[in-house]
């Protein structure tokens, strides 16, 4: 039999334009002498604090994120989710406000949780077990990419976040379910910008970061209040993006610095998180919960 070249050119074309789904195709492995050191010297560091006694706090608060939660990470997030649920509750980001502000007195330990770069995976797999577990959290959406076509998505997994494929994004109507479930939506700016290396530039500001707030208001009727500056560090910011975030009208934008939340030192904009993702051994997620490398000063 002659063979169908109209569709055999057709899979040809498809051949790794496809989303996906587990997460051991997404992470890359270190690579490199120096980052490979690193990871070791870091899974030894979280091995030796398991053998250090903590004392047990009675007060803190905790901001928690991710990225995504792929089909083969459902298990891993919902241990992370009864280890978060075991040490305290979880709380919106409206709460982490007050209580930097003090309206509300810090009398308990606290999580928040948040995720980065709305991935569908959080809508689809993690948004469930939260709920499942009565818990909320927030998802940082980089609105250009949100019904994107999926070259563009693709481009933007594997050359800017530098992912091993491309992860599907969430779509507005996913992203109103979640909302609607009292999921908090908020700006991970428009592009994934470096906002450190755009803040001479007004316009280029104005969009990634008013763009992306109107955006959001706009798609789910309701205020967006929070942003989380793309790749976390302090590198990645400075005092002219963090001014222009304030006159967008954020009130509150969270870091990828470790650190736990000190009512009356913590400024609303520069709020600390602990990465920590789904796939992790057990043993890293615990020691990041309880604090392992975070700043106080902040």
């Amino acid at each position: 039999m002659t063979p169908n070249l109209e569709n055999a050119s057709e899979r040809e074309s498809l051949r790794g334009r496809c989303y996906a789904t587990n997460g051991r195709d997404v992470w890359k492995a270190p690579s490199g002498f120096a980052a490979g050191t690193r990871a070791l010297l870091r899974s030894a560091t979280i091995s030796l604090s398991s053998f250090v006694p903590r004392q047990v706090e009675s007060r803190a608060v905790r901001c928690i994120y991710l990225h995504t939660v792929m089909e083969d990470e459902r298990r891993g997030f919902e241990h992370l989710v009864k280890l978060i649920g075991s040490q305290g509750d979880v709380i919106g980001t409206r709460e982490i406000i007050d209580i930097i502000s003090g309206r509300v007195p810090l009398d308990g330990r606290y999580f928040h949780i948040s995720f980065d770069d709305g991935f569908a995976g959080v809508v689809r797999n993690a948004v469930p077990i939260l709920i499942d577990h009565r818990m909320t959290a927030t998802i940082f959406v980089t609105t250009a990419f949100v019904d994107a076509d999926f070259d563009d998505v693709a481009a933007y997994c594997t050359r800017t976040m530098d992912y091993a494929a491309p992860i599907e994004v969430a779509g507005w109507e996913e992203l109103r379910r979640a909302h609607a479930a009292a999921f908090e939506i908020g700006s991970h700016t428009h592009h994934h910008a470096r906002l450190s290396t755009v803040s001479r530039d007004a316009n280029r500001m104005m969009v990634e970061l008013e763009s992306s707030k109107s955006l959001i208001e706009q798609k789910l009727g309701a205020p967006c209040i929070s942003i989380a500056w793309p790749y976390g560090t302090d590198a990645n910011i400075d005092e002219t993006a963090l001014a222009a975030i304030r006159r967008a009208g954020y009130e509150a934008c969270f870091s990828g610095v470790r650190g736990r939340v000190i009512p009356g030192t913590t400024s609303p904009l520069r709020i600390p998180r602990h990465q920590v993702e789904a796939g992790w051994p057990y043993a890293h997620k615990r020691a990041w919960i309880a604090g392992l490398g975070e700043r106080t000063t902040r």
